[in-house]
């Protein structure tokens, strides 16, 4: 006769625990098949990580040739993982565990992350020179002011060097022009680029004009 019995050795103290769930009610009386099997293989101390084992090892283990009803016969050894409280098995640990699969991925994944790198170094050194000329723009902004006032420092020094040159012009003279034209850096700085000829005309025009 089928069933759970206490003295035929097919009872277990767990059987209790599983029968007051109401989803259990209906296993009462009824056998439990491959209850050792299944407890061999998913049970509390099983090992996990690379000592772990699928069906196919676990019935190689078994006397007489392991199981013969489980049909592995196209190689197929992945089942999908298995959680539990208090085991921690990282995805990592899954991938271990197919090391056929993840040289695959390597290998077939070698040509893209090549491609993705050279991408990437692309994308950085035209980055690098973007900054490099925003850097070198910045820094000719920010010397830009000392620059321009050392040339007008410079021009406004050639303009009294000439003036104290000039001997046509008497001391008034000077003043005069100085007055006027150290106030218009761009009528100073034609002055000091005129040609030498010039300059005595352009003054004596300037003179007349400052008098009127």
């Amino acid at each position: 006769m089928g069933g759970w019995k206490s003295d035929n050795g097919t009872f277990r103290p767990g059987y209790l625990s599983q029968l007051s769930h109401p989803a259990a009610k209906g296993l009462l009386n009824k056998s439990f098949p491959y209850y050792d099997e299944l407890t061999y293989v998913f049970g509390r101390d099983r090992a996990t990580g690379r000592f772990a084992e699928t069906f196919a090892d676990v019935g190689s283990n078994e006397p007489g040739g392991g199981y013969d009803r489980f049909d592995m016969g196209d190689g197929n050894e992945d089942f999908p993982p298995v959680y539990s409280q208090g085991v921690d098995i990282s995805q990592d640990d899954v991938r271990a565990s197919r090391p056929s699969r993840a040289s695959e991925g390597r290998t077939g994944s070698s040509g893209s992350k090549r491609k993705r790198g050279s991408q990437r170094d692309f994308e950085l050194e035209a980055i690098h020179l973007a900054l490099d000329q925003t850097n070198e723009q910045l820094r000719e902004i920010a010397e830009w002011p000392a620059r321009n006032l050392a040339n007008d420092n410079h021009v406004r020094t050639e303009f009294f060097r000439i003036l104290r040159e000039m001997p046509e012009l008497t001391s008034l003279d000077r003043a005069l022009l100085q007055r006027h034209l150290l106030s218009r850096m761009d009528d100073l700085r034609g002055f000091v680029l005129m040609p030498e000829d010039e300059r005595e005309g352009f003054c004596r025009v300037l003179l007349r004009d400052i008098e009127r």
